[in-house]
């Protein structure tokens, strides 16, 4: 018999990180994803929402990097965390999204566009949360960095990028996750959209 046989998974030579501790750490906005119309989840006992415009906004992290073998800081390869939520009115105050602006935006200039968030600093408050065995980091909070010490932060090492649906750029597309791929173009109005059409094109 061959010893020559295919694995039924496609190995990985990529180790994930450890996480991030519980604290707050300064960072600015690296890319902010339009995800389209999604559906959204229903809790028992509560009464069905309907389907929502979301965003998935990541924050690249200023001192904290991923590490080569000897545990060495690589610094050309910051840290990312990320987040999706749905986009509200400014004037739902209690809403996720008005409040990650807020704490961007503390002088009310941006008038929440959140293509002007980018680049912008901030202070991303993480938190440790367990899923089966693993331990993952998430945003909990956003809180406006002090301007003296945002004045004093370093720029992104990473450009800063948007993925607009009404104007979708396919480079930027490929080279998402499979998953975040799968979410964009599985909401609730791709039949006909620029993505698709764009996606169909594309030999």
């Amino acid at each position: 018999m061959s010893g020559l046989k295919a694995s039924k998974q496609q190995q990985s030579n990529f180790k994930r990180p450890d996480p991030l501790d519980t604290g707050s750490y300064p960072g600015r906005v690296v890319r902010v994803y339009d995800l389209g119309l999604q559906p959204q989840r229903t809790f028992p006992g509560n009464p069905p929402k309907g389907p929502a415009h979301e965003i998935h906004v990541t924050y690249e992290l200023a001192d904290e990097f991923l590490k080569n073998d000897a545990g060495e800081d690589l610094v050309d390869k910051p840290r990312w965390v990320s987040e999706s939520f749905v986009l509200h009115p400014l004037s739902s105050d209690l809403a996720t999204s008005t409040k990650r602006m807020k704490a961007i935006d503390v002088d009310d200039e941006l008038d929440g566009d959140w293509t002007e968030a980018l680049s912008r600093p901030i202070m991303i408050n993480i938190v440790q949360n367990a899923k089966g065995d693993k331990i993952y980091e998430n945003v909990q909070s956003l809180s406006p960095m002090r301007k003296k010490d945002a004045d004093k932060l370093d720029p992104l090492v990473n450009e800063a990028k948007f993925f607009d649906l009404q104007a979708p750029d396919l480079e930027l597309y490929n080279t998402l996750p499979k998953w975040l791929q799968e979410k964009i173009s599985s909401n609730l109005e791709f039949a006909g959209s620029p993505l698709e059409k764009l996606l169909k094109a594309t030999p």
